[in-house]
């Protein structure tokens, strides 16, 4: 059966990264019984990575602009 992520778990994580990069993921495991490497890679990759404060909100009035600017300067050909 799968596990739930603790909080303590991600903070494992977040703390590994901050100081040693994204990599070794082997060795954070090690600090988490029953983890493996790949599943702390996707945790860190898929949930951890982005604050979660910045997933659901609205765009900021920049990055509309910054949006709308570039979609008007690129090609936006889907195929040839």
């Amino acid at each position: 059966a799968k596990k739930k992520w603790t909080p303590t778990e991600d903070e494992i994580i977040l703390n590994f990264v901050a100081a040693h990069g994204e990599r070794d993921w082997e060795r954070i495991a090690a600090e988490m019984p029953g983890r493996k490497g790949q599943q702390v890679r996707l945790r860190y990759q898929n949930y951890l990575r982005v604050p979660q404060e910045s997933i659901n909100r609205p765009f900021t009035q920049e990055e509309d602009r910054l949006i709308l600017s570039e979609g008007k300067e690129t090609n936006r050909k889907w195929s040839d």
